[in-house]
C-alpha cells in the first residue's frame, strides 16, 4: 500500500467533538496480505505554550485479487497545559473500514 488517508470524527472527554483528517504513507504488506502501522505519541507545541500528544493505528487485510481491503482505525489526541496537566483526551474509538480498487 503507498498511502492511506481518512477523516474521523473525535469526540473528547470534556464533551466537545471535531473531525480530524489522518493518513499514513509507505505501509508494507506482509505475506499473508496484513498490514498495520502506528505512530506517537507526537508532541506538538501550541502557540500558547501548551502542547498536543498526536497518536494513531491503522491495521486491516487485503483480498487475494488485491482490489479489496479493510481493517480498522484509531486516533486520540491529548491535550496538556503550559504546565503540563491534562487538559482533555479526544479519541476516535476503534473505527472500522473498507476500501475497494
Amino acid at each position: 500500500m503507498v498511502r492511506a488517508a481518512i477523516g474521523l470524527d473525535l469526540h473528547c472527554s470534556s464533551g466537545d467533538s471535531f473531525g480530524q483528517t489522518d493518513s499514513f504513507i509507505r505501509i508494507p504488506i506482509n505475506a499473508r496480505r496484513r498490514f498495520s502501522s502506528s505512530y506517537g505519541p507526537t508532541t506538538t507545541r501550541n502557540a500558547d505554550g501548551s502542547t498536543t500528544d498526536f497518536s494513531g493505528t491503522l491495521r486491516g487485510a487485503v483480498n487475494a485479487a488485491r482490489t479489496r481491503m479493510s481493517g480498522t482505525w484509531e486516533v486520540t489526541e491529548t491535550f496538556f497545559s503550559v504546565g503540563g496537566a491534562v487538559t482533555d483526551t479526544c479519541k476516535s474509538g476503534k473505527v472500522a473500514w473498507k476500501a475497494k480498487q
